[in-house]
């Protein structure tokens, strides 16, 4: 059966999915201390650098990893690890690239019949659990690998989500359904999380719908420079929220607890996405992913020909 669930309801079930005692992991050394490169395609990249920022890493892209072991660098780098949900798309030759440079491979994934491992042991391979979620949600994927790295309690962000944000959404929705943009405001050590908002943002609302995700710190550098009645301004930062500089006469403030680890601020980023993704009545996503489920292989496909071809 086609699943129809919004992306806030991904959230919450992913959630209960990950607090289960059976589906809870704790993410391996990956070669510690070892100088490390880290790929990812779209947000495996983003949570690559969540899970690797206190690493000695360098991190890229999958249109960036090959300019990224040309580079010469010292201390060399030893290992790497190759981020991805499917374990497909472009990971297999991700991994290809890391060991034809000698380097020692990981890969981190939710598939545990990923392509990408055939050339690996299984002492280089380690698998987060995942349930099946409607096309580029990977919510409970790429969460459920942060929270093997930050060792958060799922069930504790899913109260904290109904008891404290729900209310908040729910006394603003008119607010989501009538802004013409929206302006998402994280905290600095957020900024990973800032780049998966923006996917998601991008993935579910595409031209239709402005959405911008920025750091105070980045907001005053001219990001208001040109300003919209229209723009609703969402903060997830606490400090923000207490002494607003940006957004004063749009503004929702999002309860964020105490504490606040990465996995929470994604879980409750994206609930937030979700709500305004329901106060959208046109649903501009789900008219288009089964289409999209189609034929988005090919589309992979033929942008990687298209680029070996050329270079």
């Amino acid at each position: 059966m086609e699943d129809k669930r919004l992306l806030h309801e991904v959230v919450l079930d992913a959630l209960d999915w990950h607090a289960k005692p059976k589906n809870k992991r704790s993410l391996p050394p990956f070669g510690a201390p070892k100088r490390i490169f880290v790929f990812g395609s779209g947000n495996a990249y983003a949570t690559g650098k969540i899970i690797f920022r206190d690493r000695d890493a360098v991190f890229a892209d999958e249109g960036q990893y090959a300019h990224a072991l040309e580079v010469k660098r010292e201390p060399r780098i030893e290992c790497g690890v190759v981020i991805s949900a499917s374990g497909g798309k472009d990971a297999p030759a991700l991994v290809n690239a890391l060991l034809a440079d000698g380097l020692e491979t990981y890969l981190l994934t939710c598939n545990e019949d990923a392509p990408a491992a055939a050339p690996l042991d299984d002492a280089h391979v380690f698998c987060t659990p995942k349930q099946d979620e409607p096309i580029t949600y990977n919510t409970s994927t790429y969460v459920g690998m942060i929270l093997a790295h930050t060792g958060e309690n799922p069930g504790k962000i899913r109260d904290h989500i109904v008891s404290e944000v729900k209310p908040v959404i729910d006394e603003r929705f008119d607010d989501l359904r009538r802004a013409e943009t929206f302006y998402l405001l994280v905290h600095p050590r957020f900024d990973p999380v800032r780049e998966m908002l923006l996917t998601k943002f991008d993935e579910l609302f595409g031209p239709m719908i402005n959405g911008r995700c920025y750091t105070p710190e980045q907001t005053a550098h001219a990001k208001t420079l040109v300003a919209s009645d229209g723009e609703l301004f969402i903060s997830f930062d606490p400090l923000d929220a207490a002494d607003p500089i940006f957004g004063k006469k749009s503004r929702l403030n999002v309860p964020m607890p105490a504490g606040c680890e990465a996995a929470a601020m994604v879980a409750i980023g994206y609930y937030v996405i979700g709500r305004i993704q329901e106060a959208r009545t046109e649903d501009w996503y789900r008219k288009s992913a089964d289409r999209y489920k189609r034929i988005q292989k090919g589309l992979i496909d033929r942008v990687k020909a298209a680029r070996a071809a050329s270079d």
